[in-house]
């Protein structure tokens, strides 16, 4: 009988592994920028607000025609896709696997998201996501510096990181658990 060498079948996981974790990281990227469309498209189809009129000028003004952006989806998505990106670049390349092991993959986690977050904050500089027909108008607008965005990435980063940990973690549990329950049926059959 032929016996399979465990060295290439080491090499076959490791390479399925990377894999399912690239594909895993590509549909939280896409995923991150249809959530950006749909907020785009939300934001790009609010009417504005007239605060100083009366309530029956208001209403008539809320009757005419739809208001819409029909830039701001787009923007809206790629700002997302573009600060995912960021974040699962970072958490495929693991910078906290250089100080943390195997056995603290949970706090890794954690810890590769925090940085990605703060990375991806610090290069969209806390930014406004804003269609070219709204940056015509003049609005004022805050200078986004480096520092503006490293908090808001940090926070998005580590609760994302939390997140992720926290959905394993109770699907391992609830894997042992199934597991527990399979070996405890087997036993009793086993028995009888």
């Amino acid at each position: 009988m032929d016996e399979a060498d465990p060295e290439a079948e080491r090499r076959v996981a490791e390479k399925q592994e990377s894999y399912m974790a690239a594909m895993d990281s590509t549909m939280r990227v896409f995923l991150a920028g249809f959530g950006g469309a749909l907020t785009g498209l939300s934001l790009s189809r609010q009417r504005p607000r007239a605060k100083h009129v009366s309530e029956a000028l208001a209403t008539a003004q809320r009757r005419a025609r739809v208001y819409g952006d029909s830039n701001l989806p787009a923007a809206w998505a790629m700002a997302c896709m573009g600060f995912a990106g960021i974040i699962e670049a970072t958490r495929l390349v693991s910078p906290m696997s250089f100080f943390l092991s195997d056995e603290n993959r949970h706090l890794r986690t954690v810890g590769d998201y925090t940085i990605g977050g703060a990375t991806a904050g610090a290069a969209f500089r806390g930014m406004q996501v804003r269609s070219a027909r709204l940056a015509r108008t003049k609005a004022p607008t805050l200078t986004p510096t480096v520092l503006s965005g490293l908090f808001p990435g940090i926070m998005l980063g580590l609760l994302a990181g939390i997140f992720l940990t926290t959905s394993n973690y109770v699907e391992e549990l609830a894997e042992a658990e199934k597991q527990k329950e399979a070996a405890t049926t087997e036993s009793k059959i086993n028995e009888s």
